[in-house]
């Protein structure tokens, strides 16, 4: 079920609208989390908690001054700039991967890459785009 969906279910949205913003995306190529952002139709959180549901993957939340710059350098800047995945913390061999997009193919294809290469394994979080920027700067 996409988020525009879930939205109508819970009576945030209704359906004339939501058909709008479907018809909006597949015009613009933007991604659904980004046009009901712009449109300020729910709070950031409470979208990414209803993702994070459907996916069924957790949603990390994460003071960026925890992550140590080490652990930032294990995934190159313009790598995560491009896939918006970035390394949040390395317990042994295991790292902890926050991305505001899991459920693309392509990156992660660029994480099992990574993980090749750096001879690590990862676990996959659900971040948001303000934490993603945040962790960014």
């Amino acid at each position: 079920m996409t988020l525009i969906q879930q939205l109508v279910k819970k009576g945030i949205l209704d359906k004339g609208k939501a058909t709008t913003l479907e018809f909006e995306i597949r015009e613009t190529g933007k991604r659904e989390e980004e046009v009901i952002l712009e449109r300020r139709l729910c709070d950031e959180n409470f979208l990414f908690d209803l993702k994070s549901k459907n996916l069924k993957i957790p949603l990390k939340e994460i003071v960026t001054s925890e992550v140590p710059l080490e652990t930032l350098g294990m995934i190159p800047e313009a790598t995560a700039k491009y896939y918006q995945m970035i390394p949040l913390i390395r317990k042994d061999k295991t790292l902890e991967v926050g991305m505001v997009y899991p459920e693309d193919l392509k990156a992660q294809e660029a994480l099992k890459f990574l993980a090749r290469q750096g001879l690590f394994t990862y676990q996959v979080f659900l971040i948001t785009l303000t934490t993603f920027s945040n962790l960014l700067k």
